[in-house]
């Protein structure tokens, strides 16, 4: 395998029901298994498809950049993870902020409008529509109606995926020096954007593990989330 699409896909095949990432916030906890991520994935890449955004069948060069303002704030995040994935099959390169000539800009809940195409999430742990600014899209109202699947893939590994720290990534390179995680991983405060994705996607998915994602929860509830999800 060798880039974040065909691991995620090989992974619904093989195990479709086995989670892939449990979600805990203020609202409570969201478990996604592969098949519910990924149907989250490919409704938001046929979306962009839709949108004009991307051409699976003819993607452009250079590859379009996406401003996923979503990372920065919310690093940790099923629907930031959604997002980068959908963005990768479907040809995006991802800034994990604001960006200069970004096609779409991706935020949360405040998500106010200005620049391109601005979409908002509204963080909800079933991923129900939210009450967007005027003039901003509402992530989960305009994909939901979308298939669950999608026909095309923009898989040359040597388009751009990554514009931002540690440094530029082509789709080839996503994971270069990630370490497998075969068993379920505790993510809380990750460094930024990168150590989150890294540690809380691509090495499950690389591994055949599964990531409990947990930002910002007090450290007394950390230690009963290990214990409920089994973390050594």
């Amino acid at each position: 395998m060798t880039n974040p699409t065909e691991l995620l896909a090989a992974r619904v095949r093989e195990a479709p029901a086995q989670p892939l990432l449990t979600q805990y916030a203020a609202a409570g906890r969201t478990e996604l298994s592969a098949a519910s991520f990924a149907n989250w994935v490919d409704k938001t890449t046929n979306w962009l498809e839709d949108e004009g955004i991307a051409d699976l069948y003819d993607p452009p060069s250079p590859a379009p950049l996406l401003a996923l303002e979503l990372a920065a704030d919310q690093p940790a995040h099923w629907m930031t993870f959604a997002w980068l994935m959908a963005a990768w099959q479907a040809g995006l390169a991802v800034s994990p902020g604001p960006a200069e000539g970004a096609v779409l800009r991706v935020g949360g809940p405040g998500a106010g409008a200005g620049g391109p195409v601005t979409v908002a999430c509204s963080l909800h742990p079933l991923a129900m529509p939210g009450d967007p600014a005027p003039g901003v899209l509402d992530w989960a109202a305009e994909v939901r109606a979308q298939p669950d699947v999608h026909l095309a893939v923009a898989d040359d590994p040597s388009r751009a995926a990554w514009a931002g720290a540690p440094g530029a990534r082509s789709l080839g390179e996503l994971l270069d020096g990630v370490a497998p995680a075969p068993g379920p991983v505790l993510i809380s405060e990750p460094a930024g954007p990168w150590p989150a994705v890294r540690d809380g996607l691509l090495a499950p998915l690389l591994g055949g593990g599964s990531a409990v994602l947990a930002p910002r929860v007090p450290a007394a509830e950390l230690d009963r989330i290990r214990a409920a999800e089994r973390i050594a």
